[in-house]
Protein backbone atom coordinates (compact mmCIF):
# COMPACT_ATOMS: atom_id res chain seq x y z
CA UNK A 1 0.00 0.00 0.00
CA UNK A 2 1.12 3.46 -1.24
CA UNK A 3 2.20 5.90 1.59
CA UNK A 4 -0.04 9.49 1.54
CA UNK A 5 0.26 12.56 3.19
CA UNK A 6 -3.16 13.48 4.59
CA UNK A 7 -1.70 16.96 5.84
CA UNK A 8 -0.80 17.83 2.20
CA UNK A 9 1.67 20.91 1.86
CA UNK A 10 3.38 19.73 -1.06
CA UNK A 11 5.00 16.35 -2.16
CA UNK A 12 8.58 16.82 -0.63
CA UNK A 13 7.56 18.06 3.00
CA UNK A 14 8.54 14.93 5.03
CA UNK A 15 11.91 14.66 3.05
CA UNK A 16 12.67 17.96 3.83
CA UNK A 17 11.76 17.98 7.45
CA UNK A 18 13.88 14.95 8.03
CA UNK A 19 16.83 16.61 6.40
CA UNK A 20 16.86 19.57 8.53
CA UNK A 21 16.78 17.41 11.41
CA UNK A 22 19.73 15.54 10.12
CA UNK A 23 21.63 18.77 9.61
CA UNK A 24 20.53 20.00 12.93
CA UNK A 25 22.04 17.05 14.16
CA UNK A 26 25.58 17.35 12.47
CA UNK A 27 25.52 21.33 13.68
CA UNK A 28 25.33 20.43 17.54
CA UNK A 29 27.68 17.94 17.56
CA UNK A 30 30.36 20.24 15.40
CA UNK A 31 29.59 22.31 18.61
CA UNK A 32 30.70 19.19 21.21
CA UNK A 33 26.74 17.91 22.12
CA UNK A 34 24.74 15.02 20.85
CA UNK A 35 21.80 16.44 20.49
CA UNK A 36 18.88 15.75 18.49
CA UNK A 37 16.50 18.54 18.04
CA UNK A 38 12.61 17.49 17.13
CA UNK A 39 11.98 19.66 13.77
CA UNK A 40 8.19 19.93 12.83
CA UNK A 41 6.57 21.88 9.98
CA UNK A 42 3.56 24.01 10.31
CA UNK A 43 1.40 25.42 7.77
CA UNK A 44 -1.23 27.55 7.72
CA UNK A 45 -3.42 27.51 4.87
CA UNK A 46 -3.03 30.97 3.42
CA UNK A 47 -6.56 33.40 3.63
CA UNK A 48 -6.99 33.58 -0.17
CA UNK A 49 -6.92 29.80 -0.51
CA UNK A 50 -10.11 27.59 0.18
CA UNK A 51 -11.26 23.75 0.37
CA UNK A 52 -7.89 22.75 2.03
CA UNK A 53 -6.94 21.54 5.67
CA UNK A 54 -6.60 25.22 8.02
CA UNK A 55 -3.74 23.53 9.99
CA UNK A 56 -1.06 21.08 8.23
CA UNK A 57 1.83 19.72 10.61
CA UNK A 58 4.70 17.64 9.66
CA UNK A 59 5.14 14.56 10.87
CA UNK A 60 1.00 14.28 10.95
CA UNK A 61 1.63 11.23 13.20
CA UNK A 62 4.05 12.90 15.53
CA UNK A 63 4.08 13.47 19.16
CA UNK A 64 2.20 17.36 18.25
CA UNK A 65 -2.00 16.41 18.00
CA UNK A 66 -3.59 18.50 15.70
CA UNK A 67 -5.73 20.15 17.90
CA UNK A 68 -2.84 21.98 19.42
CA UNK A 69 -3.13 24.57 16.20
CA UNK A 70 -6.91 24.83 16.15
CA UNK A 71 -6.68 28.84 17.01
CA UNK A 72 -4.11 29.38 14.87
CA UNK A 73 -5.97 30.60 11.73
CA UNK A 74 -7.83 33.17 13.62
CA UNK A 75 -4.86 34.15 15.74
CA UNK A 76 -2.90 34.42 12.24
CA UNK A 77 -5.21 36.77 11.47
CA UNK A 78 -6.12 38.70 14.44
CA UNK A 79 -1.81 39.28 14.47
CA UNK A 80 -1.84 40.48 11.13
CA UNK A 81 -4.99 43.12 11.79
CA UNK A 82 -2.40 44.88 14.61
CA UNK A 83 0.98 44.14 13.34
CA UNK A 84 3.50 46.36 14.73
CA UNK A 85 5.11 46.90 10.98
CA UNK A 86 1.39 48.74 9.76
CA UNK A 87 3.02 52.00 11.50
CA UNK A 88 6.24 51.53 9.38
CA UNK A 89 6.29 53.26 6.27
CA UNK A 90 9.46 53.07 4.29
CA UNK A 91 10.94 55.53 1.92
CA UNK A 92 11.10 53.54 -1.11
CA UNK A 93 7.91 52.15 -3.59
CA UNK A 94 9.36 48.43 -3.69
CA UNK A 95 9.85 48.23 0.11
CA UNK A 96 5.78 49.35 1.04
CA UNK A 97 5.00 46.86 -1.90
CA UNK A 98 6.99 44.41 0.23
CA UNK A 99 5.10 45.36 3.46
CA UNK A 100 1.90 43.29 3.16
CA UNK A 101 3.42 39.64 2.51
CA UNK A 102 6.37 40.71 5.12
CA UNK A 103 3.72 41.04 7.63
CA UNK A 104 1.47 38.08 6.84
CA UNK A 105 5.01 36.06 7.35
CA UNK A 106 5.76 37.44 10.54
CA UNK A 107 2.16 37.02 11.87
CA UNK A 108 2.72 33.08 10.84
CA UNK A 109 5.66 33.06 12.70
CA UNK A 110 3.95 34.69 15.97
CA UNK A 111 0.99 32.70 15.88
CA UNK A 112 2.71 29.27 16.11
CA UNK A 113 5.39 30.28 18.78
CA UNK A 114 2.19 31.48 20.94
CA UNK A 115 0.38 27.88 20.20
CA UNK A 116 3.57 25.89 21.28
CA UNK A 117 3.78 27.57 24.36
CA UNK A 118 1.33 25.16 26.47
CA UNK A 119 2.73 22.30 24.86
CA UNK A 120 6.23 23.42 25.93
CA UNK A 121 5.73 23.62 29.31
CA UNK A 122 3.76 20.31 29.63
CA UNK A 123 6.83 18.78 27.48
CA UNK A 124 9.60 20.50 29.29
CA UNK A 125 11.01 21.47 25.96
CA UNK A 126 11.90 25.21 24.26
CA UNK A 127 10.23 25.72 20.80
CA UNK A 128 12.17 28.27 18.20
CA UNK A 129 10.17 29.08 15.68
CA UNK A 130 11.84 29.98 11.94
CA UNK A 131 10.44 32.76 9.65
CA UNK A 132 7.20 31.53 7.89
CA UNK A 133 7.62 31.03 3.72
CA UNK A 134 5.01 30.41 1.35
CA UNK A 135 5.18 27.03 0.15
CA UNK A 136 1.64 25.93 -2.10
CA UNK A 137 -1.08 27.36 -0.16
CA UNK A 138 0.68 27.60 3.20
CA UNK A 139 2.68 29.80 5.20
CA UNK A 140 4.97 27.53 6.39
CA UNK A 141 7.29 27.98 9.62
CA UNK A 142 9.62 25.44 10.47
CA UNK A 143 10.05 25.04 14.17
CA UNK A 144 13.38 23.13 16.60
CA UNK A 145 11.99 21.79 19.55
CA UNK A 146 15.34 21.75 22.05
CA UNK A 147 14.58 20.10 25.58
CA UNK A 148 14.97 22.08 28.70
CA UNK A 149 17.71 20.30 30.17
CA UNK A 150 20.06 21.07 27.74
CA UNK A 151 19.94 24.91 28.37
CA UNK A 152 20.32 23.73 32.25
CA UNK A 153 23.55 22.25 31.33
CA UNK A 154 24.66 25.52 29.43
CA UNK A 155 23.12 28.12 30.57
CA UNK A 156 22.54 30.71 28.81
CA UNK A 157 23.33 34.53 29.08
CA UNK A 158 20.21 37.23 30.33
CA UNK A 159 20.57 40.11 28.13
CA UNK A 160 18.36 43.25 28.86
CA UNK A 161 16.10 44.46 26.80
CA UNK A 162 17.80 47.87 25.17
CA UNK A 163 14.79 48.71 23.69
CA UNK A 164 15.71 48.02 19.95
CA UNK A 165 14.36 45.97 17.76
CA UNK A 166 17.43 44.66 16.29
CA UNK A 167 19.46 42.97 19.14
CA UNK A 168 18.86 40.08 21.42
CA UNK A 169 17.38 40.35 24.71
CA UNK A 170 16.17 37.34 27.19
CA UNK A 171 17.85 34.16 27.45
CA UNK A 172 20.87 33.99 24.95
CA UNK A 173 23.51 31.03 24.29
CA UNK A 174 25.70 29.67 21.49
CA UNK A 175 23.18 27.33 21.12
CA UNK A 176 20.52 29.73 20.51
CA UNK A 177 23.00 31.33 17.68
CA UNK A 178 23.06 27.78 16.16
CA UNK A 179 19.20 27.36 16.35
CA UNK A 180 18.84 30.67 14.31
CA UNK A 181 21.31 29.78 12.04
CA UNK A 182 19.78 26.74 11.04
CA UNK A 183 16.28 28.07 11.24
CA UNK A 184 17.62 30.79 8.54
CA UNK A 185 18.82 28.10 6.93
CA UNK A 186 15.60 26.77 6.44
CA UNK A 187 13.33 29.36 6.12
CA UNK A 188 15.41 30.13 2.91
CA UNK A 189 15.26 26.79 1.27
CA UNK A 190 11.68 27.07 1.36
CA UNK A 191 11.96 29.45 -0.92
CA UNK A 192 13.21 27.22 -3.53
CA UNK A 193 11.28 25.43 -6.25
CA UNK A 194 10.02 21.94 -4.22
CA UNK A 195 12.08 21.91 -1.26
CA UNK A 196 12.91 18.74 -0.12
CA UNK A 197 13.61 17.33 -3.32
CA UNK A 198 17.38 17.50 -3.68
CA UNK A 199 18.09 15.96 0.28
CA UNK A 200 21.55 17.44 0.06
CA UNK A 201 19.93 20.71 -0.73
CA UNK A 202 22.81 22.27 -1.26
CA UNK A 203 22.81 23.34 1.99
CA UNK A 204 26.27 24.58 3.87
CA UNK A 205 27.98 22.13 5.82
CA UNK A 206 27.61 21.83 9.17
CA UNK A 207 30.87 23.44 10.51
CA UNK A 208 30.35 26.30 8.51
CA UNK A 209 27.10 26.65 10.29
CA UNK A 210 28.49 26.24 13.31
CA UNK A 211 31.19 28.79 12.76
CA UNK A 212 28.49 31.58 11.71
CA UNK A 213 27.09 30.21 14.88
CA UNK A 214 29.98 31.74 16.97
CA UNK A 215 30.34 34.62 14.97
CA UNK A 216 26.39 35.73 16.08
CA UNK A 217 27.23 34.17 19.88
CA UNK A 218 30.38 36.89 19.89
CA UNK A 219 28.60 39.81 18.67
CA UNK A 220 27.18 40.00 22.06
CA UNK A 221 29.59 40.56 24.11
CA UNK A 222 31.38 43.28 21.68
CA UNK A 223 27.55 44.92 21.85
CA UNK A 224 27.41 44.44 24.95
CA UNK A 225 30.91 46.01 26.06
CA UNK A 226 31.16 48.38 22.97
CA UNK A 227 29.92 52.52 22.02
CA UNK A 228 29.22 52.01 18.80
CA UNK A 229 26.48 49.50 18.33
CA UNK A 230 25.38 45.97 17.29
CA UNK A 231 28.34 43.61 15.72
CA UNK A 232 30.62 46.49 15.29
CA UNK A 233 33.58 44.39 15.01
CA UNK A 234 34.31 40.76 13.59
CA UNK A 235 35.52 39.53 16.96
CA UNK A 236 35.11 35.85 16.45
CA UNK A 237 37.30 36.48 13.59
CA UNK A 238 39.89 38.86 14.75
CA UNK A 239 40.31 36.62 17.88
CA UNK A 240 40.74 33.82 15.75
CA UNK A 241 43.40 35.56 13.68
CA UNK A 242 45.47 36.80 16.92
CA UNK A 243 45.51 33.10 18.79
CA UNK A 244 46.89 32.29 15.52
CA UNK A 245 49.86 34.14 15.52
CA UNK A 246 53.54 33.63 17.15
CA UNK A 247 55.57 36.31 18.07
CA UNK A 248 59.41 36.01 18.20
CA UNK A 249 58.61 32.23 17.89
CA UNK A 250 56.32 32.24 21.09
CA UNK A 251 52.25 31.24 21.38
CA UNK A 252 50.30 34.08 22.26
CA UNK A 253 49.16 33.07 26.01
CA UNK A 254 47.57 35.69 27.68
CA UNK A 255 44.06 37.03 28.56
CA UNK A 256 41.88 39.92 27.04
CA UNK A 257 38.92 41.87 28.83
CA UNK A 258 36.16 43.26 26.99
CA UNK A 259 34.57 46.31 28.92
CA UNK A 260 33.78 50.04 28.11
CA UNK A 261 37.48 51.38 28.61
CA UNK A 262 36.37 54.30 31.15
CA UNK A 263 34.05 51.70 33.14
CA UNK A 264 34.77 51.67 37.30
CA UNK A 265 35.71 48.47 37.30
CA UNK A 266 38.25 48.53 35.86
CA UNK A 267 42.30 49.06 37.09
CA UNK A 268 44.98 49.86 34.80
CA UNK A 269 48.30 49.31 34.73
CA UNK A 270 48.84 51.04 31.38
CA UNK A 271 46.59 52.49 29.48
CA UNK A 272 47.29 53.79 25.84
CA UNK A 273 47.25 57.05 24.23
CA UNK A 274 46.40 55.03 20.85
CA UNK A 275 44.20 52.27 20.76
CA UNK A 276 45.94 49.29 19.15
CA UNK A 277 43.09 47.98 16.74
CA UNK A 278 42.52 44.03 16.41
CA UNK A 279 42.41 44.70 12.57
CA UNK A 280 46.18 45.09 13.02
CA UNK A 281 46.81 41.76 13.79
CA UNK A 282 50.65 42.01 14.56
CA UNK A 283 50.18 45.04 16.40
CA UNK A 284 47.77 43.57 18.51
CA UNK A 285 49.72 40.04 18.68
CA UNK A 286 52.95 42.28 20.07
CA UNK A 287 50.51 43.87 22.94
CA UNK A 288 49.68 40.23 23.80
CA UNK A 289 52.97 39.77 24.57
CA UNK A 290 53.23 42.22 27.15
CA UNK A 291 49.86 40.47 29.14
CA UNK A 292 50.53 37.98 31.67
CA UNK A 293 49.32 36.05 35.13
CA UNK A 294 49.04 40.14 36.79
CA UNK A 295 47.68 41.69 33.42
CA UNK A 296 45.04 41.27 30.92
CA UNK A 297 44.08 43.24 27.28
CA UNK A 298 41.25 46.08 27.74
CA UNK A 299 39.58 45.57 24.70
CA UNK A 300 36.23 47.65 23.67
CA UNK A 301 34.78 48.32 20.08
CA UNK A 302 37.65 45.93 18.20
CA UNK A 303 40.54 48.14 19.81
CA UNK A 304 42.77 47.68 22.81
CA UNK A 305 42.99 50.45 25.07
CA UNK A 306 45.60 49.26 27.74
CA UNK A 307 46.76 46.87 30.42
CA UNK A 308 44.81 45.76 33.66
CA UNK A 309 42.35 43.94 35.12
CA UNK A 310 38.68 43.30 36.23
CA UNK A 311 38.28 44.68 39.93
CA UNK A 312 37.70 41.64 42.38
CA UNK A 313 34.41 43.47 43.62
CA UNK A 314 33.29 43.26 40.22
CA UNK A 315 29.49 41.72 39.65
CA UNK A 316 30.04 39.26 36.47
CA UNK A 317 25.87 39.14 36.45
CA UNK A 318 25.55 42.84 35.13
CA UNK A 319 27.02 41.40 31.84
CA UNK A 320 29.49 44.61 31.09
CA UNK A 321 32.70 42.64 31.32
CA UNK A 322 33.81 39.60 29.39
CA UNK A 323 37.15 38.05 29.39
CA UNK A 324 39.03 36.04 26.64
CA UNK A 325 41.70 33.67 27.62
CA UNK A 326 44.18 32.80 25.31
CA UNK A 327 45.10 29.06 25.95
CA UNK A 328 47.86 28.08 23.36
CA UNK A 329 48.38 28.46 19.52
CA UNK A 330 45.03 29.11 18.22
CA UNK A 331 43.18 28.12 21.29
CA UNK A 332 41.02 30.50 23.24
CA UNK A 333 37.86 30.30 25.39
CA UNK A 334 35.44 32.98 26.65
CA UNK A 335 34.46 33.54 29.83
CA UNK A 336 31.59 35.83 31.97
CA UNK A 337 33.38 35.56 35.68
CA UNK A 338 34.36 31.90 35.99
CA UNK A 339 31.75 30.20 33.74
CA UNK A 340 33.09 29.21 30.26
CA UNK A 341 30.79 29.96 27.62
CA UNK A 342 32.61 28.92 24.19
CA UNK A 343 36.12 27.25 23.58
CA UNK A 344 37.68 28.01 19.85
CA UNK A 345 40.15 25.74 18.43
CA UNK A 346 41.85 26.26 15.38
CA UNK A 347 38.31 28.27 14.08
CA UNK A 348 36.18 25.35 15.47
CA UNK A 349 33.71 26.67 17.91
CA UNK A 350 33.18 24.01 20.93
CA UNK A 351 30.16 24.49 24.12
CA UNK A 352 32.50 24.09 27.17
CA UNK A 353 31.59 21.13 29.41
CA UNK A 354 33.00 18.93 31.84
CA UNK A 355 34.66 15.31 29.28
CA UNK A 356 32.36 13.25 31.95
CA UNK A 357 29.74 14.38 34.10
CA UNK A 358 30.15 13.54 38.04
CA UNK A 359 27.64 10.32 38.76
CA UNK A 360 29.11 9.22 35.07
CA UNK A 361 32.52 9.14 37.02
CA UNK A 362 31.90 7.69 40.19
CA UNK A 363 29.63 4.53 38.18
CA UNK A 364 32.97 4.02 35.69
CA UNK A 365 35.06 4.51 39.43
CA UNK A 366 33.35 1.74 41.22
CA UNK A 367 32.88 -0.67 38.84
CA UNK A 368 36.65 -0.33 37.46
CA UNK A 369 37.76 -0.41 41.29
CA UNK A 370 35.14 -3.06 43.07
CA UNK A 371 36.68 -2.85 46.49
CA UNK A 372 36.68 0.99 46.56
CA UNK A 373 33.63 2.84 48.59
CA UNK A 374 31.57 5.75 47.46
CA UNK A 375 33.72 8.61 49.33
CA UNK A 376 37.32 7.11 47.40
CA UNK A 377 35.06 7.92 44.17
CA UNK A 378 34.38 11.30 45.52
CA UNK A 379 37.87 11.64 46.52
CA UNK A 380 39.37 11.43 43.18
CA UNK A 381 36.28 13.53 41.65
CA UNK A 382 37.53 16.27 43.50
CA UNK A 383 41.39 16.09 42.44
CA UNK A 384 39.71 15.00 38.40
CA UNK A 385 37.89 18.59 38.58
CA UNK A 386 41.29 19.89 40.08
CA UNK A 387 43.09 18.51 37.11
CA UNK A 388 40.12 20.00 34.85
CA UNK A 389 41.31 23.18 35.89
CA UNK A 390 44.97 22.98 35.17
CA UNK A 391 46.94 25.08 32.41
CA UNK A 392 49.58 22.73 31.77
CA UNK A 393 49.92 18.88 30.75
CA UNK A 394 49.61 16.13 34.07
CA UNK A 395 48.53 12.45 34.08
CA UNK A 396 47.17 10.85 37.42
CA UNK A 397 47.14 7.10 37.20
CA UNK A 398 45.16 4.90 39.81
CA UNK A 399 46.18 1.41 39.79
CA UNK A 400 45.11 -1.50 42.30
CA UNK A 401 48.74 -2.53 42.46
CA UNK A 402 49.80 0.85 43.08
CA UNK A 403 52.68 0.17 45.56
CA UNK A 404 53.74 -2.74 43.76
CA UNK A 405 54.02 -0.78 40.74
CA UNK A 406 55.78 1.93 42.25
CA UNK A 407 58.36 -0.04 43.44
CA UNK A 408 58.84 -1.94 39.81
CA UNK A 409 59.29 1.62 38.05
CA UNK A 410 61.42 2.98 40.71
CA UNK A 411 63.97 3.94 37.78
CA UNK A 412 61.80 5.59 36.07
CA UNK A 413 60.20 7.85 38.81
CA UNK A 414 60.28 9.21 42.41
CA UNK A 415 58.43 6.68 44.81
CA UNK A 416 57.43 8.08 47.89
CA UNK A 417 56.12 7.41 51.39
CA UNK A 418 52.47 7.21 50.88
CA UNK A 419 50.54 10.51 50.86
CA UNK A 420 46.75 11.43 50.54
CA UNK A 421 46.29 13.20 47.65
CA UNK A 422 45.02 16.60 47.61
CA UNK A 423 43.73 19.21 45.09
CA UNK A 424 46.69 21.35 46.51
CA UNK A 425 49.83 18.30 46.63
CA UNK A 426 48.41 17.33 43.20
CA UNK A 427 48.95 21.35 42.07
CA UNK A 428 52.50 21.26 43.30
CA UNK A 429 53.43 17.55 42.09
CA UNK A 430 51.93 17.97 38.40
CA UNK A 431 54.58 20.62 37.56
CA UNK A 432 57.43 18.16 37.18
CA UNK A 433 56.90 15.96 34.13
CA UNK A 434 55.68 12.20 34.47
CA UNK A 435 52.91 10.41 35.99
CA UNK A 436 51.15 10.17 39.39
CA UNK A 437 50.43 7.39 40.83
CA UNK A 438 47.54 6.30 43.13
CA UNK A 439 45.79 3.80 45.03
CA UNK A 440 41.65 3.49 44.86
CA UNK A 441 41.53 5.06 47.99
CA UNK A 442 43.70 8.66 46.51
CA UNK A 443 47.09 7.93 48.22
CA UNK A 444 50.17 8.35 46.12
CA UNK A 445 53.13 6.55 46.13
CA UNK A 446 55.40 8.01 43.21
CA UNK A 447 55.37 10.80 41.11
CA UNK A 448 57.37 12.02 37.91
CA UNK A 449 56.87 7.95 36.95
CA UNK A 450 57.79 7.19 33.72
CA UNK A 451 55.01 4.67 32.25
CA UNK A 452 55.84 1.73 29.82
CA UNK A 453 53.54 -0.71 27.79
CA UNK A 454 52.36 -2.33 24.73
CA UNK A 455 51.26 -0.35 22.02
CA UNK A 456 47.61 -0.99 21.17
CA UNK A 457 44.92 -0.38 18.43
CA UNK A 458 43.34 2.26 20.26
CA UNK A 459 46.27 4.63 20.05
CA UNK A 460 46.23 7.29 17.82
CA UNK A 461 49.41 9.22 15.73
CA UNK A 462 47.07 12.16 16.31
CA UNK A 463 47.18 12.40 20.13
CA UNK A 464 50.03 13.35 21.94
CA UNK A 465 52.50 11.58 23.67
CA UNK A 466 50.75 11.19 27.07
CA UNK A 467 47.26 9.92 26.14
CA UNK A 468 49.09 7.14 24.03
CA UNK A 469 51.26 6.38 27.07
CA UNK A 470 48.29 6.14 29.25
CA UNK A 471 46.47 4.11 26.62
CA UNK A 472 49.06 1.62 26.55
CA UNK A 473 50.11 1.38 30.48
CA UNK A 474 47.06 1.31 31.48
CA UNK A 475 45.44 -0.98 28.08
CA UNK A 476 47.61 -4.02 29.03
CA UNK A 477 47.51 -4.30 32.91
CA UNK A 478 46.13 -7.44 34.47
CA UNK A 479 45.00 -5.07 37.44
CA UNK A 480 42.20 -2.42 37.27
CA UNK A 481 43.64 1.00 36.17
CA UNK A 482 42.65 4.59 35.36
CA UNK A 483 43.89 7.48 33.93
CA UNK A 484 43.33 10.95 33.81
CA UNK A 485 45.12 12.93 31.40
CA UNK A 486 45.13 16.77 31.14
CA UNK A 487 46.76 17.53 27.69
CA UNK A 488 49.01 20.47 26.86
CA UNK A 489 46.07 22.12 25.00
CA UNK A 490 44.07 21.27 28.26
CA UNK A 491 42.11 18.37 26.87
CA UNK A 492 41.09 16.13 29.28
CA UNK A 493 40.37 12.31 29.03
CA UNK A 494 39.91 9.67 31.24
CA UNK A 495 40.83 5.98 30.23
CA UNK A 496 39.14 4.30 30.49
CA UNK A 497 35.98 5.70 30.64
CA UNK A 498 33.10 2.70 30.53
CA UNK A 499 30.28 2.46 28.77
CA UNK A 500 27.18 4.19 30.74
CA UNK A 501 24.93 1.49 32.56
CA UNK A 502 21.56 1.19 30.92
CA UNK A 503 18.11 -0.51 31.92
CA UNK A 504 17.75 -4.15 29.71
CA UNK A 505 13.86 -3.84 30.41
CA UNK A 506 14.45 -0.03 28.51
CA UNK A 507 16.27 -2.02 25.25
CA UNK A 508 13.44 -4.78 25.46
CA UNK A 509 10.52 -2.19 25.07
CA UNK A 510 12.58 -0.24 22.16
CA UNK A 511 13.02 -3.63 20.64
CA UNK A 512 9.47 -4.59 21.09
CA UNK A 513 8.30 -1.19 19.42
CA UNK A 514 10.58 -1.43 16.54
CA UNK A 515 9.15 -4.84 15.75
CA UNK A 516 5.88 -3.29 15.82
CA UNK A 517 6.88 -0.08 13.55
CA UNK A 518 5.54 0.38 9.94
CA UNK A 519 7.68 2.42 7.01
CA UNK A 520 6.20 5.68 8.34
CA UNK A 521 7.15 5.63 12.35
CA UNK A 522 10.19 3.46 12.65
CA UNK A 523 13.10 6.21 12.76
CA UNK A 524 13.12 7.07 16.91
CA UNK A 525 12.69 3.84 17.68
CA UNK A 526 15.95 2.81 15.27
CA UNK A 527 17.53 5.68 16.20
CA UNK A 528 17.75 4.75 19.64
CA UNK A 529 19.29 1.27 19.32
CA UNK A 530 21.60 2.30 16.38
CA UNK A 531 23.15 4.55 18.88
CA UNK A 532 23.41 1.63 21.54
CA UNK A 533 24.79 -1.35 19.67
CA UNK A 534 27.22 -1.82 22.58
CA UNK A 535 24.63 -3.43 24.53
CA UNK A 536 22.85 -5.75 22.11
CA UNK A 537 23.50 -9.61 22.30
CA UNK A 538 23.18 -11.94 19.38
CA UNK A 539 19.38 -12.50 20.06
CA UNK A 540 18.86 -8.99 20.49
CA UNK A 541 20.85 -8.07 17.16
CA UNK A 542 19.12 -10.96 15.27
CA UNK A 543 15.71 -9.65 15.47
CA UNK A 544 16.21 -5.92 15.00
CA UNK A 545 17.84 -7.52 11.47
CA UNK A 546 14.16 -9.03 11.14
CA UNK A 547 12.67 -5.62 11.31
CA UNK A 548 15.45 -3.51 9.02
CA UNK A 549 14.48 -6.49 6.20
CA UNK A 550 11.06 -6.09 6.84
CA UNK A 551 11.08 -2.05 6.51
CA UNK A 552 13.81 -2.77 3.48
CA UNK A 553 11.48 -4.99 1.59
CA UNK A 554 8.34 -3.17 1.92
CA UNK A 555 6.69 -1.46 -1.06
CA UNK A 556 7.85 2.23 -1.77
CA UNK A 557 5.31 5.02 -2.76
CA UNK A 558 7.41 7.27 -5.96
CA UNK A 559 10.29 9.43 -4.23
CA UNK A 560 10.23 7.90 -1.13
CA UNK A 561 13.50 7.48 0.42
CA UNK A 562 14.04 5.30 3.89
CA UNK A 563 16.49 5.79 6.20
CA UNK A 564 18.03 2.35 7.22
CA UNK A 565 21.08 1.89 9.31
CA UNK A 566 23.56 -0.92 8.44
CA UNK A 567 23.03 -4.35 10.06
CA UNK A 568 23.61 -5.07 13.28
CA UNK A 569 26.74 -7.48 14.62
CA UNK A 570 26.40 -8.44 18.45
CA UNK A 571 28.48 -7.15 20.83
CA UNK A 572 31.27 -9.29 22.28
CA UNK A 573 32.81 -7.05 24.96
CA UNK A 574 29.19 -6.22 26.59
CA UNK A 575 28.46 -7.78 30.19
CA UNK A 576 26.36 -7.80 33.29
CA UNK A 577 28.60 -5.01 34.79
CA UNK A 578 26.90 -2.70 31.99
CA UNK A 579 23.67 -2.85 32.78
CA UNK A 580 21.41 -1.87 35.78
Amino acid sequence: MKRRIQLFMWGYQQHFAHSIEYLAKKVFAELGIDLEPDVLLIGILKPDEKDNHPVCVEPEEGKWPLPIFSNLPTRFLEIEATHPLRNIFYGDEPSMADKPENIRRSSASMAVQEALVIFDQANYVHSFCGSARPVGGYYVVPVLQVPDAVFDKFPPLQLPDTGRDYTPKGEYGLIHSAIGVLLNEASGYLLQPDPGRNLSFDMRQASDIAREAAEHFMRIPDFLTGTFGYSATDLFQRLNILSSLFYEGREGVGSLVLAKPDSSFLEYAVRFRTPVPLTEPRWARKILQMASERFALICSDGKIHGLGNIATTHESEKLNAFTINFLNHYQWELCLGSQALMYSRYREPKLPQMPIEHAQFVSNYLRLFRSAAANDAETLWSLFEACTSMEHGAMLVVLEDAEAEAERLKDQGTPIEPAQMTRDLLHRVSDIDGSILLDPAGRCFAVGVILDGIATEECSPARGSRYNSALRYVGGAPAARMAIIVSDDRTVDLVPLLSPQISKQEIEARIQSFEKASTEDYHADQSWLDKRRFYLKEPETRRINAVLDRLNEAPRDIGEIRYLVSRFVPSSEVDDSYFL
